[in-house]
């Protein structure tokens, strides 16, 4: 067994998105795409002990509907990666429907929702460790308000789609 005496950590944009929510989940679990293999022979070669996967769609809300399991299964491991016993995803923003007046927005413009995605959790992100991960610990900014952070650098004007981003009861809600 080999030892080592660092700590080796990635980032990898995976590029695993589409604008149909179910069409990752079905790459995954099919084990045949060619870009997937690609993606896992390089984080097979860097072999890091704790990796973050960016644009890893998920289902908004962070619960684990599988898909880190299918992509370790039936792409890291067959690349000759780690097995990453511990992973997790947590919630996102992007594809969230801004409300509008209390009533989601159902118009599928990526550009109206509080994160740019055609679905909630689309461009979302994923976490592969060989070591726990204390999901008590997580942090994450879902519910943070742009409002509320110092010297905010909130988007100015109005969206291509209508929304006004200086309106004051839109600065309340976004996030």
């Amino acid at each position: 067994m080999i030892t080592r005496n660092t700590l080796r950590i990635a980032q990898y944009n995976v590029a695993m998105t589409s604008p149909r929510a179910q069409s990752v989940s079905d790459r995954l679990r099919d084990g045949s795409d060619n870009a997937l293999r690609r993606i896992s022979s390089v984080i097979a070669a860097v072999d890091p002990d704790i990796l973050l996967l960016c644009e890893f769609d998920q289902s908004g809300d962070g619960i684990d509907n599988g898909d880190v399991t299918a992509f370790i299964q039936n792409f890291l491991i067959p690349a000759g990666g780690s097995d990453y016993k511990y992973h997790c995803q947590v919630g996102v923003n992007t594809g969230l429907p801004y409300k509008r007046k209390g009533k989601p927005d159902i118009s599928n413009k990526p550009d109206m929702a509080q994160g740019f995605g055609f679905h909630h959790g689309q461009y979302g992100f994923a976490l592969l460790s060989r070591f726990p991960i204390e999901k008590s610990q997580l942090r994450t900014w879902q519910q943070f308000h742009w409002k509320d952070m110092p010297e905010n650098k909130m988007p100015e004007g109005t969206t291509p789609h209508g929304f006004n981003n200086n309106n004051a009861s839109r600065q309340k809600v976004m996030r």
